[in-house]
């Protein structure tokens, strides 16, 4: 399967673009294009022209950005769970950072895991700049899915293949130098190194068409003894802060100003440890080739070329596009996405349809059941009737007339029978208590009584009064409630009605 991707690497003095193709072990790279960063032009401007000179389509894009954007800081926590490292380590930044934690993205990388908890290597962004920085690219139709510090994603590369002991990786470029320790292959420290001021008034270098002069010696000398004070200072700063480092044997350059040797030299004299200078093709494991078009100028795209392979591979160790700024996932943006949305789309239906079925054979069971029971409810309630196939109509009509002829027999033509249970109630009452009489019904099986009377002893008294009776077998104050207006008691009784 071929693969492409994208790297670009927005620098403080140049912007740089590769686009790289990648079948098994064989890399190509089909495009690059660099422009030297001139601040009276808007990003923006930059990238539309650099967009318009590459060859490419829309594949994985992988973003770095500058050091000098970036606030780094190495911090320890005293657990390894990842859940409780993301919980805490805002609260940490909010203490270190000058701007508050929640105007700036951040991620971290681990460093170290021991015991008593995590070493991390963090780095903070403010969302204003990445807000431009996203806002630039995707003028040029370019939504990238990985922004990271662009020497991070080169030290990466370096230390998946020196692996062992320390080792100090070098980005020089015209206006600064950027700083990488690498402990184990693990990368545990990071600093940007400006230049002296003297350099950038009269520059003792000069850059031509990718290649590196020195004009002044002297100055050049002593601009790279400085640069040597500030990589000592920071390495001796580590030690003060407890991390052992050792004599580092081994420093790696790369960037604009690292083809040449006069430069190397002055860093091999001024570190005491010896200088070499790496090529970003040799760390990746592929075979890699460049199209005839390509002009590659390899000082200056490394960095580039290092986020382009580290896309084609997916390694984004460390991503500051996150929460929302994260890239919206389009669900048919490539063909390997139309495929796995057409076989989970496959899989739903399969599993919605099985469902389905499985639902409504569980239904016409229940309904035979229901079916069957109430045929027999009804052929046992209306013996003489005869039993159809379905039997809720037939059953509904039988209740309704069923119903009806009871209501309509003659509950209330016993008027001898009623004026007995009045006058048996009109008798039991005592004619000293205050009662008013608001409804009273009377039926075959009981009598409820609804009134009014001054208190609750009152509905006592009633209810006992009332109880006396044989032709009641039960007496119930079914409520009684003082009415707010009138002061007097609500209430409602039920008499059942006895044989007698």
């Amino acid at each position: 399967m071929v693969k492409k991707a994208l790297g670009i690497d927005i620098g403080d003095d140049f912007i740089t673009a590769v686009v790289t193709r990648l079948k098994g072990r064989q890399g190509e790279v089909i495009s690059a294009h660099s422009i030297s960063r001139g601040y009276e032009e808007s990003l923006e401007d930059q990238l539309s022209q650099l967009v318009e000179n590459l060859q490419w389509e829309k594949e994985e894009v992988f973003c770095g950005i500058p050091l000098s954007m970036l606030s780094v800081r190495n911090h320890f926590l005293p657990f390894q769970e990842k859940k409780k490292i993301i919980q805490a380590l805002p609260l940490e930044l909010d203490d270190q950072v000058i701007h508050s934690i929640d105007d700036q993205v951040f991620d971290y990388s681990l460093v170290s895991v021991d015991g008593t908890g995590s070493s991390l290597l963090t780095f903070t962004l403010l969302k204003e700049d990445m807000l431009r920085i996203l806002a630039s690219l995707q003028a040029q139709h370019v939504d990238p899915d990985v922004v990271m510090p662009r020497i991070f994603a080169l030290a990466n590369a370096v230390g998946r293949r020196h692996s062992t002991g320390l080792c100090l990786l070098l980005w020089i470029d015209i206006s600064s130098l950027s700083l990488v320790l690498l402990s184990e292959g693990v990368c545990v420290f990071c600093r940007r190194i400006a230049y002296p001021e003297e350099m950038h008034v009269q520059s003792p270098f000069r850059f031509d068409d990718g290649s590196i002069d020195i004009i002044d010696q002297n100055r050049a000398e002593q601009c790279f003894k400085q640069v040597s004070a500030s990589i000592r200072q920071s390495l001796d700063f580590l030690h003060f802060k407890g991390r052992p480092v050792g004599n580092v044997e081994r420093i790696l350059v790369t960037g604009p100003m690292s083809g040449n040797e006069t430069i190397c030299h002055m860093l091999h004299k001024y570190l005491a440890a010896r200088v070499e200078a790496i090529d970003v093709a040799s760390l990746f494991d592929v075979e890699l080739q460049f199209a005839q078009n390509v002009t590659f100028q390899g000082n200056i795209f490394q960095t580039a070329l290092c986020l382009s392979l580290a896309g084609l591979q997916k390694q984004p160790l460390l991503n500051l596009r996150q929460a929302n700024f994260s890239k919206k996932l389009a669900l048919f943006s490539s063909k390997k996405h139309m495929v796995a949305s057409g076989l989970i789309g496959a899989l739903v239906l399969i599993l919605g349809t099985g469902y389905l079925a499985i639902d409504n054979y569980r239904l016409q069971q229940k309904d035979t059941a229901q079916e069957e029971q109430m045929q027999a409810i009804y052929k046992q309630t209306f013996p003489a009737a005869k039993v159809m196939r379905e039997s809720y109509g037939p059953m509904k009509s039988a209740m309704k007339r069923f119903q009806q002829g009871a209501t309509s027999g003659p509950v209330f033509s016993d008027e001898k029978r009623n004026l007995e249970l009045l006058a048996d109630i009109s008798s039991r009452i005592s004619d000293e208590l205050e009662l008013q009489v608001a409804r009273m019904v009377i039926d075959q099986e009981q009598i409820m009584i609804r009134g009014e009377t001054t208190t609750y002893n009152s509905v006592d008294a009633i209810k006992n009064a009332l109880s006396e009776s044989d032709r009641y077998t039960g007496v119930q104050i079914i409520s009684a409630t003082a009415d707010k207006k009138t002061k007097k008691i609500r209430f409602e009784i039920q008499l059942q009605l006895g044989d007698a």
